[in-house]
């Protein structure tokens, strides 16, 4: 057998603290990121809430005032300007009314729309409640508000 070979302390003890510090350093990097995400994430669904909050009063008003052509011009406007990938207004059938993309309009949101979930829409019409809901991958926020 060959005899084993000692290793100075004063050689594996700096490489052992570096990589422990190394290690714990990089964790700690790892966890601030998923939290800055996290945070990124929740500041989207607060915003996306209020502002569809808010919009759905201003429609309603002017809808109450007999003003349908600002209603809809508020809510195409508010889709311009914040840059929504899809932002759609839907009849109780799930067929699209009013979008940003004309090429929408007329159409079914279930077969348009990927990501969209008819039992949800439903629900959101018979409770009369938004509800906002992030994918799996959490890179998509959907949005159901009743108008």
């Amino acid at each position: 057998m060959k005899p084993l070979r000692v290793i100075s302390l004063n050689l594996w003890l700096p490489i052992l603290v570096s990589l422990t510090i190394v290690i714990l350093v990089t964790i700690m990097v790892f966890n601030q990121r998923n939290q800055l995400i996290e945070n990124e994430i929740q500041s989207s669904i607060a915003f996306i809430n209020n502002d569809l909050n808010v919009l759905t009063l201003e429609m309603k008003n002017e809808l109450k005032n007999g003003h349908e052509f600002e209603s809809k011009r508020a809510f195409l406007i508010r889709g311009l300007i914040n840059e929504y990938k899809i932002f759609v207004l839907l009849d109780d059938e799930g067929r699209n009314t009013l979008s940003i993309q004309n090429d929408h309009v007329g159409q079914l949101a279930k077969t348009t729309f990927p990501n969209f979930d008819s039992s949800l829409y439903k629900r959101v019409l018979k409770k009369r409640q938004s509800e906002i809901h992030l994918n799996d991958e959490e890179n998509i926020i959907t949005a159901y508000f009743p108008l």
